[in-house]
């Protein structure tokens, strides 16, 4: 099964409430998003990463966030032993994404409604990368305007 069928199984409850669109741009990586940001997620060489890309509404793409530790920080106790017992029948990313999907939906759920209050939360997490300006990189430009339906440059 390809990321992107996983994505959307268990983040339909997160796609259904706030109408977001799903692409997948290769097996393994996927994103989902709205006119506010972009949530990717890549499944490479065993290890998983997701992170958010903000953008205007003149489709200017602002900043990159990398998610995984900074999400990772919010899981609680009670998700983890909800969620992990689970692995031998799910496997390892199955078991991620559903913990990024719970802490998502009870935390950060506000991300895709335009909500910025997460950004200062994410800039006092000591572990977080500091946002980088990925308004001039190509390749992100070019993967946005399919996503967003604009043109590519």
């Amino acid at each position: 099964m390809e990321l992107i069928d996983d994505i959307n199984r268990v983040f339909s409850n997160i796609i259904n409430r706030y109408g977001l669109k799903s692409i997948a741009y290769d097996n393994n990586s996927a994103a989902i998003y709205n006119s506010n940001y972009l949530m990717t997620f890549d499944f490479h060489h065993a290890e998983f990463f997701i992170s958010i890309i903000e953008r205007t509404p003149e489709n200017i793409l602002v900043q990159y966030y990398n998610m995984e530790s900074f999400f990772e920080h919010y899981i609680t106790d009670e998700q983890r032993k909800h969620i992990v017992p689970t692995y031998k029948e799910k496997g390892k990313l199955e078991i991620l994404l559903q913990l990024y999907e719970a802490v998502i939906q009870s935390k950060y759920y506000n991300i895709f409604l335009g909500d910025e209050t997460w950004k200062e939360e994410y800039k006092n997490y000591r572990l977080a990368c500091e946002p980088r300006d990925v308004s001039e990189i190509k390749i992100i430009k070019n993967m946005c305007a399919v996503m967003f339906e604009t043109s590519a440059i």
